[in-house]
């Protein structure tokens, strides 16, 4: 693997940015950081009104923030999951989340969209199954959507929230005023829209011509939307030899 030459723009929230960037880094690419959210955990309340866990059969993580900010919280409360519920992560950076607090995760959808999740078998013939969903405020609401309609008792307990970071203005403009960027990877929606707010109306036409990588057809629909002219789907887990395949 070598990216040496490629520049690319990681707008990953900060804690979960790491790990890609260092990869970039270590085949020679460079990789220029600009979180285009800020993740906050909720106030922790919640856990005063969390119901018996023994109670359900199944819960579901869809973001290792999720997942994250759920286990610090029952640490906190001396709490454990019992061995009998089944755990469903979203993908694959979310199921290291839950490994790294000791538990298994029984499933694992092969493509780390909401629409993958809803394809697992666990996730079919659910009628009257108490089942806990784990995420944060906002966000789409597919998931939910479509466990209650296949008769699933859904319990959801939000455990973060999402917002614009603080902005460094000469930082921002630095990156584009001196093009600076090759690529910029996306994984979510709100970052895209978000970019172009912290980009501001100025660089637009720098934007909507700069080629992005995104991680499903959903949000490449979503980004053709917004004006992004060359935009790549890429399997996060095959992100680094879709960066490479820029280079050929």
């Amino acid at each position: 693997m070598d990216l040496t030459g490629l520049s690319i723009l990681n707008t990953r929230p900060k804690d979960q940015a790491k790990e890609t960037s260092m990869a970039i880094k270590n085949a020679n690419g460079t990789a220029y950081e600009l979180p285009a959210i800020q993740v906050t955990p909720t106030d922790t309340s919640w856990i005063k009104s969390l119901p018996n866990l023994n109670d359900f059969q199944q819960i579901i993580f869809i973001s290792q923030n999720a997942a994250k900010y759920f286990f610090k919280e029952l640490i906190n409360n001396k709490i454990t999951l019992p061995s009998s519920i089944f755990i469903t992560a979203i993908g694959q950076n979310t199921e290291k989340m839950i490994t790294n607090f000791g538990y298994k995760v029984s499933y694992i959808p092969n493509i780390a969209t909401s629409e993958g999740l809803l394809e697992l078998s666990n996730m079919h013939n659910i009628q009257q199954q108490n089942i806990l969903l784990i995420k944060g405020i906002g966000g789409r609401v597919t998931i939910q959507k479509k466990l209650n309609l296949r008769g699933a008792n859904l319990k959801i307990i939000e455990v973060y929230s999402r917002s614009l970071p603080d902005i460094n203005r000469e930082y921002v403009d630095s990156l584009w005023h001196d093009n600076k960027v090759d690529i910029i990877l996306f994984t979510s929606f709100e970052a895209i829209k978000n970019i172009f707010y912290i980009f501001g109306e100025n660089a637009k036409n720098w934007l909507v011509n700069k080629p992005c990588i995104v991680i499903s057809d959903r949000l490449q629909d979503k980004a053709v939307s917004l004006g992004i002219k060359d935009v790549t789907v890429s399997d996060y887990r095959n992100i680094m030899n879709t960066l490479e395949g820029f280079l050929k």
